[in-house]
């Protein structure tokens, strides 16, 4: 993963070579199927591609669909990202142990178990640094 963390901290610039190498690796044009399947192998196992792990709603649960176009019981084409994306199908159960934690705790829950709320951008610095190719010193998180 550390091509795809370089090719990141330049915000995409200059991937050619990366592309040039995978091709190579597969020893096949890069415009072959062969080398889109080996990279779609490649970055399906990136957390950032690995579509199971959220939840994607049905077209029968939205507002204003017409049936005739999109099935109800197939999942919805879902576009948006930018302000509030899918649901990751863990949410529910870590607000629920969160909400758990404050009502046993109160307001020891900052201080106190595997995720103590205090320090709590502590815990994801090393991962925010990787997504925009950072280093962990070079990253703050803000409670937004």
């Amino acid at each position: 993963q550390a091509w795809l963390a370089e090719l990141a901290a330049k915000g995409g610039a200059n991937a050619k070579p990366f592309l040039e190498e995978a091709a190579k690796a597969v020893g096949k044009p890069l415009a072959s199927l062969e080398v889109a399947k080996a990279l779609d192998e490649k970055l399906s196992k990136l957390p950032s591609n690995q579509r199971s792990s959220f939840l994607v709603p049905r077209n029968g649960g939205l507002p204003e669909t017409d049936a005739s176009l999109a099935p109800p019981q197939e999942e919805c084409v879902y576009l948006v990202g930018n302000s509030l994306g899918l649901q990751p199908s863990k949410t529910k159960e870590l607000v629920c142990e969160e909400l758990d934690k404050w009502a046993s705790l109160g307001v020891n829950g900052h201080f106190t178990g595997d995720r103590p709320w205090m320090p709590i951008d502590e815990n994801v610095l090393e991962q925010s640094a990787k997504v925009v190719g950072a280093e962990k010193s070079e990253v703050a998180i803000m409670n937004s």
